[in-house]
């Protein structure tokens, strides 16, 4: 993808799903839904830098060393991994998931995906 054609974010529904418990856990578990509010907005805010620089952001690779099906790339905030893939075909970035990063990341990201319904925020 060259810097000049538009491309789509899309929330896989695994990703979608992530940051509503992360949201819920938040608001509700925590009692502070002005932080879960406040994250949610750098979760955003993240993502969509994604898409402006898809290509800017390190590439996951696995401790075990065996390769996944799909080539991740991460962002690391406030305790999370947001995990996306470029399909460079279709010209979109796809936020696979949201994790927090003491979590076991290779089964999470091996997980089957649900289909793509849409660009649609979470």
């Amino acid at each position: 993808m060259s810097s000049t054609e538009r491309v789509e974010l899309i929330f896989g529904e695994e990703a979608k799903r992530d940051v509503r418990e992360i949201i819920r856990y938040i608001t509700e578990e925590l009692k502070a839904p002005a932080a879960a509010r406040k994250l949610l907005g750098k979760l955003l805010h993240a993502a969509g830098n994604a898409v402006l620089f898809p290509h800017a952001n390190p590439l996951y690779f696995p401790p075990d060393e065996e390769p996944l099906r799909r080539e991740y790339r991460k962002i690391s905030l406030e305790g999370y991994l947001i995990f996306y893939y470029v399909d460079e075909d279709k010209g979109r970035v796809v936020i696979s998931r949201v994790i927090c990063a003491r979590r076991d990341l290779r089964r999470k990201l091996e997980e089957p995906e649900r289909p793509l319904e849409g660009g649609e925020r979470p």
